[in-house]
């Protein structure tokens, strides 16, 4: 039996799916003045019972340089000079937040914002995406792509934070 379900006439809705990139890692980076993607970092908890912290992030180059990933041990990091090694502080990630969802809440009214993690945000636009460009001739994805590319070069110059936008 094949169902006969018209996808024509579903609402469409502009959702953008935002999540920082390696964040607290990119936050430590950007705390000491240090450039994110070039940096060689890991965020590192404190010894468990186990006698040895576990990476809660590393920045971009540290992931791709040398294969560290958020389930590292701290006895299995490389032996690298470079490598900046720094304790979490989750009072200045969850500053962070609020600050980048601040910057958000420009484009979206308070229901249309969904923060869904410490570094995941969910941006209902299809509310406000003609407030902020309202060519007619302009297609509905360009409009997205134009306001995402916006609110990624504003946090990254307001806050030095580099987001990764999902349409």
């Amino acid at each position: 039996m094949k169902a006969n379900f018209d996808y024509r006439k579903e609402s469409i809705q502009d959702i953008l799916f935002i999540d920082v990139k390696s964040f607290y890692a990119t936050v430590e980076c950007v705390s000491r003045n240090l450039d994110p993607l070039t940096t060689l970092l890991v965020v590192m908890s404190n010894e468990d019972n186990t006698g040895n912290g576990l990476i809660l992030a590393a920045s971009p180059a540290a992931k791709k340089k040398l294969g560290i990933t958020n389930v590292t041990r701290a006895d299995n990091l490389p032996d690298n000079p470079n490598l900046i090694k720094v304790p979490p502080r989750m009072s200045l990630y969850i500053q962070e937040n609020m600050r980048f969802n601040a910057i958000f809440q420009q484009y979206v009214s308070d229901e249309d914002l969904l923060p869904y993690s410490i570094d995941e945000s969910i941006l209902d636009v299809s509310h406000s995406l003609n407030l902020f460009y309202s060519n007619k001739s302009e297609s509905r994805y360009m409009k997205r792509m134009r306001l995402a590319h916006h609110i990624q070069n504003e946090v990254k110059e307001k806050l030095g934070l580099i987001l990764s936008i999902g349409i």
